[in-house]
């Protein structure tokens, strides 16, 4: 408890998983291949309330674990990341299961920004949003749409040229932002498609490539036959005159 802390209280529902990553960043775990306790799914349980609404309490349990693992120079940040990923695709069907009731936007936007920035779960995160333009039913994106891409919104500057953003053009930068980064994840599939099928028509070049290489190999064999042909008869015609002609001295 010296070491670790008190139970995090804004991990929510969470708050046990919180404690161990806490702990386990501080003194060796030992994984034993043994029963250790056996749990009985009951209607009062706790784990039965998690949904949506439990991104919060998990994305101040990484922030916490993030904070943790660099302090104490635990790892390397992408040996980090890695094992981070795993966790997350561990307990990321907790948060991604749907609320019992209706939730206003601005709630919606606040938990999307979480599990994207906080929980990196981007996948989750871009389903939140409102259905952006598919890319792909545009023709092919011009020199002005490249440039979108590359560019950042701008951050909104309230009066006097100050960035100190109130609660509701903090909203608007998120949800600028986020729109944004979903556009961004559309036309990255819209050009993975294309880079896919001018993949694709380059394999079919090389194919036929080969295969005229083929024919024209097999082209010249033919013609190298024939050309055998040609002149074994000849030679064959030409040994029956000198037959003939031997015969005719006779």
């Amino acid at each position: 408890m010296h070491a670790a802390g008190r139970l995090n209280c804004a991990a929510n529902l969470a708050s046990d998983v919180d404690f161990q990553a806490q702990v386990f960043c501080r003194y060796p775990v030992q994984l034993v291949n043994a029963v250790g306790a056996i749990y009985a799914s009951h209607q009062h349980q706790t784990s039965r309330t998690f949904n949506i609404l439990s991104i919060p309490g998990w994305a101040n349990l990484f922030q916490r674990l993030d904070r943790t693992v660099a302090d104490l120079s635990l790892l390397e940040a992408d040996e980090y990341l890695n094992h981070r990923r795993i966790m997350v695709d561990r307990f990321k069907g907790i948060w991604r299961i749907p609320s019992n009731t209706q939730l206003p936007e601005t709630q919606i936007l606040y938990l999307a920004a979480l599990a994207g920035f906080r929980l990196g779960d981007w996948d989750f995160a871009l389903t939140l949003l409102p259905p952006e333009q598919n890319p792909t039913n545009r023709e092919p994106p011009g020199r002005g749409d490249l440039a979108r891409i590359l560019i950042l919104p701008d951050w909104p500057e309230s009066q006097g040229g100050s960035k100190n953003l109130g609660t509701k053009e903090y909203k608007n930068k998120i949800s600028s932002l986020l729109s944004f980064i979903k556009n961004i994840d559309a036309k990255i599939c819209y050009f993975d498609n294309i880079i896919n099928e001018q993949s694709s028509v380059v394999r079919n070049i090389s194919q036929y490539k080969s295969e005229i290489e083929r024919l024209e190999n097999l082209i010249k064999i033919k013609e190298k036959h024939i050309v055998e042909l040609k002149n074994s008869r000849w030679r064959k015609i030409g040994r029956i005159f000198g037959l003939a002609k031997a015969a005719s001295f006779e």
